[in-house]
């Protein structure tokens, strides 16, 4: 029986001392896990202020062509609410003229697609954007479509007051050669 009691007793000391590496392992994952959730939530919040801060207006799609985010200047440029374009078709939201161009399938988009349109601002105004458009990926995966554009609309209506007004010029000039 004492022979039974030394065995139990070292059996409990064993169980004990393997508890205690135990939970100071556990201790050191949880807090590495901690250290780790900080970093990714730092690198989050960095990612959203660069993607916010960025001039150019950036929205995501998902496969389907749906917008799922809208930064900042996006909001700006287009007056919209990411209220009002979340779910939406992109192409849709900036009111293309050359609608017939997009459809459904963003998987036809497999590298970067630049392109010039004129679509309609939010209250209706005329808005003149050059865009790209880049197939969004995750590890490997298609998930939808990533644009950036930048609002062309004053720099268009000043080529066409130059074109106009050149256009003046010649008239006047073919007039005065006339008189």
């Amino acid at each position: 029986t004492m022979y039974a009691f030394g065995i139990h007793s070292l059996a409990i000391i064993v169980v004990g001392l393997l508890s205690g590496a135990l939970a100071k392992q556990l201790k050191r994952a949880g807090q590495s896990l901690v250290e780790k959730e900080q970093g990714l939530n730092r690198l989050q919040a960095f990612h959203e202020n660069v993607v916010q801060s960025l001039s150019s207006g950036l929205f995501t799609t998902d496969v389907s062509g749906r917008i799922t985010s809208f930064n900042r200047a996006a909001r700006e440029i287009t007056q919209y609410p990411l209220e009002a374009v979340q779910g939406r078709a992109w192409w849709e939201v900036f009111h293309w003229e050359q609608a017939n161009l997009f459809d459904a399938d963003v998987s036809a988009i497999v590298t970067p697609y630049r392109f010039e349109g004129e679509g309609r601002r939010a209250d209706g105004c005329r808005l003149v954007l050059g865009m790209t458009l880049a197939p969004l990926t995750e590890n490997g995966v298609r998930t939808g479509l990533v644009g950036v554009f930048q609002d062309l609309t004053q720099i268009r209506a000043l080529e066409e007051e130059v074109r106009r007004r050149e256009w003046l010029a010649t008239l006047g000039e073919m007039s005065a050669g006339m008189a």
